[in-house]
């Protein structure tokens, strides 16, 4: 009887164990990034000669333009104003989905989201879909939800009824699906 609640004890020492050298790891990313970070920004500085480019620089972006994260976990882009093209503006119903890479990745999901595309059913089941990256691991009582990762769609089901399409399934954690995804998907299905 001793000994029967030894196996409960071991799993969490191995989950705090793996949650440690996790966090170890990511230090040591952290530094790489703050090295790699340094020499891009000498770098980009050297060969800029636009005071527009270093005044940016100087706000705050990081390595390639993109900018420190800042607590939310999505960015604003162009000050919140579209880009699209007139050619892209306009009112045809359609969805496309490019193929995987060879990686097997997901790549670009393009839709006009529109009442004649939103499904008039619940969603499906979507476990036989293996994203890249995929892993099914249970944190139970640990995370949220029980599990780090989700499998998101890059456009919603709720705007667009693909369920189980691997062209717009991607392995994402449950922050980026609940936090990130599901406030913008709420608010264009109450547009």
């Amino acid at each position: 009887m001793r000994y029967h609640n030894l196996g409960g004890y071991f799993k969490h020492l191995l989950v705090l164990a793996l949650l440690c050298a996790l966090l170890a790891g990511c230090s040591n990313a952290q530094q790489q990034t703050e090295i790699d970070n340094a020499s891009y920004s000498g770098a980009a500085e050297a060969s800029q000669t636009d005071a527009g480019d270093a005044q940016q620089q100087a706000a705050g972006d990081t390595l390639y333009g993109i900018p420190v994260y800042t607590g939310r976990p999505y960015v604003e882009l162009n000050g919140n104003i579209p880009e699209f093209t007139d050619a892209e503006k306009n009112t045809n119903v359609f969805e496309t989905y490019s193929e995987l890479d060879p990686l097997g990745r997901c790549q670009t999901a393009y839709a006009n989201v529109c009442q004649e595309i939103m499904p008039a059913e619940k969603r499906g089941p979507i476990g036989n879909v293996k994203p890249t990256g995929w892993h099914t691991v249970n944190y139970h009582e640990l995370i949220d939800g029980n599990y780090l990762y989700n499998r998101c769609h890059l456009i919603a089901y709720e705007l667009a009824g693909e369920n189980a399409n691997e062209k717009n399934l991607i392995t994402g954690t449950r922050y980026l699906n609940i936090t990130g995804m599901l406030p913008f998907e709420i608010r264009l299905l109450h547009l």
